[in-house]
């Protein structure tokens, strides 16, 4: 695609407001613009123009020729130029300034002939002995609240300028000098359509069929006529601006898409319920998670202390002494007391650091679950970040609820001290126990003593019994009396009644000594078994419970901390999520902005007001039936891609699917592009029913009714020539305009041009060229002492040709 600024190149130089203004209104032009202060400091794109300087002109020149040497250089020559065109480029420099404006008026002329006799001798090369030209243009406004005698007295110095450096290959401006006023014979002008009708008249020159075109429409910058004369024009154009009305699709697409995607979702719906559990375990779920693998008393492995068994000969003094004495009670104390040492020291370390490293993974996890959980939930679809934000909600209430239950449970600990040692109490009442055992060797005296005499008792008491039954008035106590005669005499005298005593004297001695004895030894027994249950059930019970209990609160630190942690993170993703929705509503007010900007651009040109002369061919009323044609029939299958899209490339907690521009050019790349469809080809659309409409209706307003704002003197007005009629547009409008031409009867009044290269574009153009200064209203406002200023005005002959 050739570049028309390096094909033709075009310098835009805008002195002061109006200058500045029509530079901006025209950048869609095929020109470089250079903004010229007047009397301030120049901006880094611009340049300062000071009255009072010695030599006020030469920093405006210098800029020029930094901007025009970028447009001739051979890379963008070469590369953007026909092959087939041996011609130079031919160099425009427009001078667009208000004489209105204070200061402004004496210097145009110097201006322009500084310009022209610096750009030469800078590209002498080029513009003199080379196939190159450069033509300077001024196109003045003439406001009719401005200084009259100033702007006459620029226009005269213009003509003197242009009648001296006619001869002048060097010096010369080669180009015409428009006057226009904001009135015509007609209508009077506002400023910004003065602005705007210049923007329109340069992007008109600009075109480079119109300059190149054989049919003299070239002339239209060039001056051909004689010197010292001066033009005027009238324009008025019918743009489509395919840009603002996509900007305007794009934006209300962007809205439709982030009103999917900021749609309420219903906090009760029962899947958001079932999520939220998942995120937040229970306390009683976090301490087995974090408690260890196999019971404390494996892993602190508790030692067995072995009580010697009490025999039935031991006697006491070899228990007291051998078995459960100092010895024994050293012995087991020492065990005792290095087991809880070794736990102390070295292993509750060992566990605590297990259950940190436990803990860690699990606030890992826990982190981790959050995070996948949610990304997930954002993804699944365009809502997915409320209902995530929702779980997040139910989430934090239950973290706070554990939490709360988790720290009373901190705050009133089962930590008791730990128990004291039973061994002492034990042994204590062992060794009562073990006092109180009979000895052996005195059971056996005690024993014979206690039969002899139990024997004879027992052989009295059997005499005294036969004595009794046999002899009614006995001696009972006479022992040496004899006994009474009978057949059971002799089973009762001695030594048989001794023998009977003795023998169930030794029985029942015996077994009442055997019984006082296994009574002491299960005594001695059970003090010995209590004595091992106690040690043992103090070691794995007391001392493995009391680390147990240890363990479990610190387990219990370590929930509080993976809840707090939990509801931290959270709290943050909560405010995530809530920063997303603060995004997209930004967004959404950005597109709303973008939407009226688009639109203030299609209906008004990109100006604060509303032209009449410069129309649009989509109206407001144009903007929603184009739309509804090209809009997605399922915007919610388009937010889901622009969902997908968006988060492919980053995390939703950057907001992706929220970013303004990016939203804005994946509606431009869903919806259908206007750059290569010009509105004037015939079709059944709403755009191209919009263009017929408008373009019929903006012919018919204006084909009689545009004319050019330059008043003339009376006695010229009769005799001038009539103004040149052009009518530019695409060849795609040829058949609407003359139909247009044809239903007005205004076939031969207007020259019809359809060699316009912009499709989107109509232009009329109403041009009066080749008058002389004498012919201009504007001429009378000078007096006799304006020869003087004049002269003084005037640019001195430039370097080598006095």
């Amino acid at each position: 695609m050739i570049d028309d600024r390096t094909r033709r190149p075009t310098l835009l130089v805008g002195v002061g407001a109006f200058g500045r203004d029509v530079a901006r209104a025209a950048r869609g032009a095929s020109l470089v613009a250079l903004e010229i202060a007047v009397g301030e400091e120049g901006k880094p794109d611009g340049a300062a123009l000071d009255p009072n300087a010695k030599d006020p002109y030469s920093p405006v020149v210098k800029r020029a020729e930094d901007a025009l040497a970028a447009l001739l250089d051979v890379g963008h020559y070469l590369g953007s130029s026909s092959p087939t065109d041996p011609r130079g480029p031919l160099c425009d420099i427009l001078v667009v300034a208000d004489l209105g404006e204070p200061s402004v008026a004496p210097l145009v002329a110097p201006l322009a002939a500084a310009l022209a006799s610096g750009l030469r001798r800078a590209f002498s090369a080029i513009l003199r002995s080379g196939d190159g030209a450069l033509v300077v243009c001024p196109l003045l406004f003439c406001p009719r609240t401005g200084d009259r005698a100033a702007m006459a007295r620029a226009a005269s110095s213009l003509a003197d300028l242009s009648r001296q450096t006619a001869s002048s290959a060097r010096a010369r401006l080669g180009g015409r000098v428009y006057l226009v006023e904001d009135q015509s014979g007609k209508y009077l002008l506002s400023r910004a359509e003065m602005v705007r009708s210049f923007a329109a008249f340069l992007s008109t020159l600009c075109l480079s069929q119109v300059r190149d075109d054989d049919r003299g429409v070239r002339r239209l910058v060039e001056d051909d006529g004689p010197p010292g004369t001066f033009a005027t024009f009238a324009c008025a154009s019918l743009a489509f601006d395919h840009a603002a009305l996509s900007r305007i699709a794009a934006a209300r697409l962007g809205r439709e898409i982030l009103a999917l995607l900021r749609a309420p979702v219903d906090p009760a719906a029962l899947d958001i319920a079932s999520l939220a559990p998942p995120l937040v375990p229970t306390q009683s779920r976090l301490d087995t998670e974090l408690a260890e693998a196999e019971p404390l008393a494996d892993l602190l492995g508790p030692p067995t202390i072995d009580v010697p068994p009490i025999e039935w000969d031991d006697d006491p003094e070899t228990l007291l002494e051998r078995k459960f004495g100092s010895l024994f009670r050293a012995r087991a104390e020492a065990t005792i007391g290095a087991f809880r040492d070794e736990v102390e020291r070295f292993r509750m370390d060992k566990l605590a650091a297990a259950l940190e490293q436990r803990g860690k993974v699990r606030l890992e996890g826990g982190e981790r679950a959050i995070e996948t959980s949610v990304a997930e939930l954002v993804a699944e679809r365009p809502t997915g970040h409320a209902r995530a934000l929702l779980v997040l909600r139910d989430a934090r209430t239950r973290a706070k609820g554990y939490l709360d239950e988790v720290v009373r449970a901190i705050e009133a600990p089962e930590l008791s001290p730990l128990p004291p040692s039973p061994l002492a109490e034990k042994l204590a009442a062992l060794e009562e126990a073990i006092s109180h055992r009979p000895r052996p060797r005195r059971m056996v005296v005690l024993g014979a003593a206690l039969g002899l005499v139990s024997a004879l008792l027992l052989s009295g008491v059997l005499v005294s019994s036969y004595r009794a039954l046999l002899a009614p008035f006995p001696p009972f106590f006479d022992a040496v009396s004899a006994l009474p005669s009978g057949r059971l005499r002799p089973f009762f005298t001695a030594p048989v009644p001794l023998l009977a005593g003795a023998a169930v004297s030794a029985y029942s001695t015996g077994y009442r000594l055997w019984k006082h004895r296994k009574r002491h030894h299960n005594w001695a027994c059970e003090a010995r078994d209590d004595l091992a249950q106690s040690i043992a059930r103090h070691i794995r019970e007391d001392l493995v419970g009391h680390y147990e209990r240890r363990l479990h609160y610190a387990r219990l630190l370590w929930v509080q901390r993976v809840l707090a942690h939990l509801l931290g993170r959270i709290e943050q993703t909560i405010a995530a999520l809530e920063a997303t929705r603060a995004a997209l509503a930004a967004a959404d007010r950005a597109l709303h902005r973008e939407e009226h900007e688009g639109e203030r651009n299609l209906f008004s040109g990109g100006l604060l007001s509303s032209s009449v002369l410069h129309a649009t061919i989509v109206g407001p009323d144009d903007v929603d039936a184009i739309y509804a044609e090209i809009r997605p029939p399922e915007p919610s299958a388009a937010a889901e891609r622009w969902l997908r899209e968006s988060l492919a490339e980053r995390p939703w907690t950057e907001a992706p699917f929220a970013a303004h521009d990016d939203l804005v050019a994946f509606c431009h790349a869903e919806l259908e592009s206007f750059e290569k469809t010009s509105p004037f080809e015939e079709g059944k659309s709403a755009l191209h029913k919009a263009a017929e409409s408008s373009a019929k209706s903006f012919l018919r307003r204006l084909f009689l009714k545009l004319s050019p704002g330059l008043e003339l003197a009376p006695k010229y007005a009769a005799e001038a020539p009539a103004p040149l009629r052009l009518l530019f547009a695409p060849p795609e409008a040829r058949k609407l305009v003359d139909a247009a031409l044809a239903e007005g009867g205004f076939e031969g009044a207007w020259d019809v041009r359809a060699l316009s290269p912009d499709p989107d574009s109509i232009l009329l153009v109403v041009a009066r060229t080749g008058l002389p200064l004498e012919s201009l209203a504007l001429a009378r406002a000078s007096d006799d002492g304006d020869s003087a200023w004049t002269s003084q005005a005037a640019p001195p002959n430039p370097p080598g040709e006095s």
